[in-house]
């Protein structure tokens, strides 16, 4: 089954702004990505400006400059840096999933088998959605970029390619369990689980309701 993480590849080799050989220069650029992060939780992607970075920072305006020339660039490269600093919660789901149909063969897919696959990836799936929720700054940045993205046509190449990555891996999952809609069943699956995620920030359900809204959709999607 193809892994996630050859992204991190993709990811490292297509940053744009300038990449420091140097300690020093490595801080000060990493210290001007969390500044990005800082303000994006608390303003949004339209507070990310060079000026209001550098006082975040505390570093030089030029320096600002000097590592990402414009706002596209800094935007651009805050992206790669957040997806690079949360993949590994996509892999260690892939790990374990990995891990559960490893007892299972194609062959022995029957019904008894078919109820243990979906408590367990309900389970599983359950489980991501509430650390995924505890992290509530990063799922802020995250929501902000794909906002963005909206407007920004080459953030939405980014952020289409890392969800391709992850649709591909989840739709792997139904392909082995002999599903005929493999990637319409990925696409439903990630866009419950983004529901669920900002509906539980948000206090819109409960877990319990999530809880039960994963397991129908298992239900429905395994047979």
């Amino acid at each position: 089954m193809e892994k996630i993480s050859p992204l991190l590849d993709s990811i490292q080799a297509s940053y744009r702004g300038r990449i420091p050989s140097r300690a020093d220069g490595k801080k000060r650029r990493e210290k001007i990505l969390q500044a990005v992060r800082e303000i994006i939780i608390e303003h949004g992607v339209q507070g990310v400006k060079h000026r209001a970075i550098a006082e975040s920072a505390s570093v030089p305006l030029a320096a600002t400059t000097y590592y990402f020339p414009d706002i596209h660039a800094l935007l651009h490269d805050a992206f790669l840096d957040f997806v690079e600093r949360n993949i590994h919660q996509l892999q260690a789901l892939e790990q374990r999933s990995r891990v559960l149909f490893s007892n299972f063969s194609q062959e022995e897919l029957s019904e008894e088998n078919k109820r243990a696959i979906r408590s367990n990836l309900s389970e599983l799936v359950f489980a991501h959605v509430q650390s995924q929720v505890l992290a509530r700054e990063d799922r802020i940045i995250e929501r902000a970029f794909r906002n963005e993205s909206i407007r920004n046509h080459e953030l939405a190449e980014l952020v289409n390619a890392m969800e391709l990555q992850q649709l591909s891996a989840i739709a792997q999952f139904f392909t082995v369990l002999k599903s005929s809609h493999a990637e319409s069943d990925s696409r439903e699956l990630m866009a419950i689980i983004l529901f669920l995620e900002h509906s539980l920030l948000a206090g819109y359900v409960s877990e319990e309701q999530a809880n039960e809204t994963i397991k129908r959709v298992f239900e429905r999607l395994i047979r």
